[in-house]
């Protein structure tokens, strides 16, 4: 479990105006936990889980233990420690993924959430999310042409720093 001060902040998606922005959030936290072209909805690779080796994957012939040789035996017993390892880091891969799948969920308005209920997978719950909040790039274009000429205009003395903080996002 993360402490308070190891959480980073994860934007709120409140609709299409501020996909760009909850997107990117996501994917900086799966990329911290290794995990993004997991979940990627531009096109995720699937997370394989490992084969647990067996005497026939050293010896084609061999269908128990005692079918091997000493030598085949110990590549036997260096395959399954190879098969551990890989184990353990798909199943740290799949609690990263449940990590960003409840991200998301806390991270969307309440509205979205109907979207994330026939998905089976972050992926394509990710997926959906872009289907229905990302704007088109005209549309993003010209709401982007919108702020840049809204914050061209002078604040006043006491918005100075929402001022500030708009421009800065415009981006």
């Amino acid at each position: 479990m993360e402490t308070p001060s190891t959480q980073r902040s994860v934007a709120v998606i409140l609709g299409p105006n501020n996909w760009t922005e909850w997107i990117r959030s996501i994917q900086r936290r799966a990329e911290t936990l290794g995990v993004w072209k997991y979940i990627d909805p531009a096109g995720a690779e699937e997370l394989q889980d490992p084969s647990y080796p067996e005497p026939k994957d050293v010896k084609p012939t061999a269908t128990r233990y005692s079918d091997l040789s000493e030598d085949e035996k110990e590549e036997l017993k260096e395959q399954r420690a190879l098969y551990r390892q890989s184990y353990e880091i798909a199943r740290t891969a799949r609690l990263s993924i449940d990590k960003v799948s409840v991200i998301i969920e806390q991270s969307i308005n309440p509205a979205y959430l109907s979207i994330l209920n026939a998905t089976t997978t972050t992926s394509e719950a990710l997926k959906k999310l872009q289907d229905h909040l990302k704007p088109a790039n005209d549309e993003a274009k010209e709401a982007l042409k919108a702020k840049y000429w809204e914050l061209c205009k002078p604040p006043t003395k006491a918005k100075v720093e929402q001022w500030m903080l708009d421009w800065e996002t415009a981006y």
